[in-house]
């Protein structure tokens, strides 16, 4: 079973072709709209179907993987993988800090007291 994929990319961006398929990808997957164990179009499907190169395509699966969002099984296909839930979990912690941090330095800034 294939999910249709909406995928928009802009040859006139300064954003690379692989980053935008890739960001797309990456958020389809952490909004859940591509679930877990979901298969992948095939890098030259999704090349064909962007009209775009397959090193473009295959540069983006390279990167989500290498982020832990889908695993390439040989001769199988690419498909979204179940760690990117631990991934979604760190970068809410690191939100979470930032978050903290913020409120910490404004307290400071505006001589807040503790209690």
């Amino acid at each position: 079973m294939r999910t249709e994929l909406y995928i928009q990319i802009d040859p006139l961006s300064e954003v690379a072709l692989y980053e935008q398929i890739a960001e797309q990808l990456k958020q389809l997957i952490l909004t859940g709209t591509l679930a877990e164990h979901t298969p992948l179009p095939s890098v030259r499907g999704l090349a064909q179907m962007l009209g775009i190169s397959v090193i473009t395509t295959r540069r983006a699966y390279t990167e989500l993987e290498a982020q832990g969002y889908v695993i390439t099984v040989p001769a199988k296909g690419t498909f979204v993988s179940y760690q990117y839930r631990e991934r979604l979990k760190e970068l809410g912690m690191i939100r979470l800090e930032e978050m903290l941090n913020n409120v910490a330095h404004l307290s400071r800034a505006l001589q807040v007291e503790e209690d």
